[in-house]
């Protein structure tokens, strides 16, 4: 088609040109730094996908069902969303999926997880040699972040790269963990992870319409006996 798919503009071109126009809505995404006027084809699916918070489009056969807000966040679910960070920021505590270097699962809880932005995580390497190890061999992580009260759960999926101390890269980023000062000056290195994929997890409980306000409630009351 001879467009920058990786430019908003690009993106709103794809979209633009689909026949069969039947909605149009502006959002703006982590991604794009403009609202766009999006018109959608009833024939035509767009697949998006984030590469570094750039936002691509591709299309084929198919019906949209939902606005393209909804799809970008319910439907790909590529990016941090506000309520996966608030999730991850009340509950730190990361649980990190690697690979072995015989191919074997390992997860290890990390307490220090930050959000840098949408697509983007980091945790320091306070006393995580296995987990160093094997992102050095096998970038592939996965990382779950839980909320026992409202029975929901953030799941990131994302590529891993270790950054030694003292380089500048680490310097630029230590100041990310100043709010625990007892692990502060312990941090070796510093894990970031850049992501392909998150979505929000919620427990079965909400699948007959339960409000979280009173899930919280029963649970908080349920580890308080």
């Amino acid at each position: 088609m001879g467009r920058n798919r990786n430019h908003p503009q690009g993106l709103y071109d794809l979209l633009r040109d689909t026949k069969d126009r039947h909605s149009a809505k502006q959002f703006t995404n982590a991604g794009l730094r403009k609202p766009l006027d999006l018109k959608l084809s009833q024939r035509s699916r767009c697949t998006f996908s984030v590469t570094q918070g750039t936002v691509k489009a591709t299309r084929d056969g198919g019906q949209f069902f939902h606005s393209p807000h909804a799809i970008l966040q319910a439907r790909v679910n590529k990016m941090i969303t506000f309520e996966m960070r608030t999730l991850i920021e009340r509950n730190s505590i990361g649980l990190v999926a690697t690979v072995t270097p015989d191919g074997k699962p390992a997860v290890s809880p990390k307490g220090t997880c930050v959000v840098i932005d949408a697509t983007t995580i980091i945790f320091g390497d306070i006393r995580s040699p296995n987990t160093v190890r094997n992102i050095k061999r096998n970038p592939d992580v996965e990382i779950v972040y839980v909320d026992v009260f409202s029975r929901k759960a953030c799941r990131l999926a994302g590529k891993a790269r270790y950054i030694e101390k003292y380089s500048t890269e680490f310097n630029n980023h230590i100041s990310h963990f100043l709010k625990w000062e007892s692990l502060y000056s312990r941090i070796k290195g510093i894990v970031f992870v850049t992501l392909h994929e998150a979505k929000l997890l919620h427990s079965p409980i909400y699948d007959d319409g339960t409000e979280e306000d009173h899930i919280r409630a029963d649970w908080i009351r349920y580890y308080q006996c």
